[in-house]
């Protein structure tokens, strides 16, 4: 009794189940009948040792065994995510996306027009990162740590060029909280409060080079807070920014072999379709299956691509089939993704409608040429 399969397998001798409630009757039943002669007559050789260790197994992951399980509760739920998949209308288009760049770009992070309006957003939990039109910069606040980050975009996308980029960390030293520390920054040390104030006090520390492990970094004392500035030089290459796309050119001809630089070619101007997550595994088994392993389209490209492009364990691999080329590729091996390749495919210029979306899932009939 070594796997879950074999558990649901000893269970399901002794009758049938579609939910929690019945595996623990079918439990109960087996134990009472696992060295009865009517089991023995047909042909039931667990022992009450087995019927034990499959209920032990079952019990620690009762998402997964149902899933095991045709007709449960959950492979019917599997199933209806599975149709739903199915059904999602990128499925049948040939689009990469139903949305122009300029809307996924809105859907995924916080785009301002200007940084020297006073009413900009530093905390916002739901979106993390902002991008800072007339500025050209990216402005980056970690929810739940004493971090924030600005990083100018001057030379994102291009190789062998590297931006600069500054990190603000409180200490935790005192009682004080990160927002008032930064409030007093705002007030007291900038001449205005404004990401364009920010980064111009940020421009105007003294740095202090404090080697491979401390980095270079300024102390600022205000009141009775402290707080450390980082600078980084991020290389152009692994840096994103909505705002210069037009810099990553598109893939010209079919290569040889893929590449993970051809892939993030591909993804930055749309020569794809039918983008969509294979799988993923975590350590959870139950949630997984519950989660139907995050099958499922990808509605913004864009965002997977911004991912993608800072990722530095990425993996690529092609596969032809009827005429057409697969790639498959993922962060790790319990990533798995792929897409088709269409080097002539871009994403759209405008918006798709709901009813837009429908009609592409239907026939098309072209009217003749006169």
């Amino acid at each position: 009794m070594k796997t879950l399969n074999d558990a649901v397998t000893c269970l399901l001798s002794f009758g049938s189940a579609e939910d929690g409630k019945g595996l623990k009757k079918l439990y109960k039943k087996a134990a009472l009948l696992v060295h009865s002669d009517r089991a023995k007559a047909h042909g039931i050789t667990y022992t009450m040792t087995d019927v034990n260790r499959a209920w032990e197994l079952v019990s620690k992951s009762l998402e997964g065994a149902l899933g095991l399980i045709e007709g449960s509760i959950v492979s019917r739920r599997n199933r209806a995510f599975s149709d739903s998949w199915m059904n999602d209308p990128l499925h049948e288009a040939t689009v990469p996306s139903f949305y122009s760049v300029d809307t996924m770009a809105e859907k995924a992070w916080q785009i301002v027009d200007s940084g020297e309006t006073g009413d900009f957003t530093w905390f916002n939990p739901s979106k993390h990162s902002t991008f800072i039109k007339d500025l050209n910069l990216e402005y980056r606040y970690y929810y739940g740590g004493d971090v924030l980050a600005l990083y100018s975009l001057e030379n994102a996308f291009k190789t062998g060029k590297q931006s600069t980029g500054y990190r603000i960390c409180y200490d935790r030293n005192g009682d004080g909280h990160f927002m008032e520390a930064f409030s007093e920054i705002l007030n007291e040390l900038c001449n205005s409060q404004t990401p364009k104030g920010v980064w111009k006090w940020l421009e105007s520390l003294d740095f202090v080079d404090g080697g491979q492990y401390q980095g270079v970094r300024a102390e600022v004392t205000i009141g009775t807070h402290t707080v450390r500035v980082y600078r980084d030089n991020v290389p152009g290459n692994k840096q994103f920014s909505p705002f210069d796309l037009d810099r990553v050119k598109p893939v010209a001809k079919i290569p040889k072999k893929w590449t993970v630089v051809h892939l993030r070619k591909i993804l930055a101007n749309g020569q794809f379709r039918s983008y969509k997550q294979d799988y993923y595994y975590t350590d959870d088994y139950s949630r997984d299956a519950a989660d139907n392993y995050r099958k499922g389209y990808f509605s913004n490209p864009l965002e997977s691509y911004s991912d993608i492009l800072t990722c530095t364990s990425q993996r690529v691999w092609s596969r032809e089939a009827d005429g057409m080329i697969e790639l498959h590729f993922g962060a790790h091996r319990n990533d798995g993704r792929s897409l088709i390749v269409d080097l002539n495919n871009r994403y759209p210029i405008v918006d798709m409608s709901d009813e837009e979306q429908e009609y592409l899932k239907g026939d098309i009939h072209f009217l003749k040429a006169s």
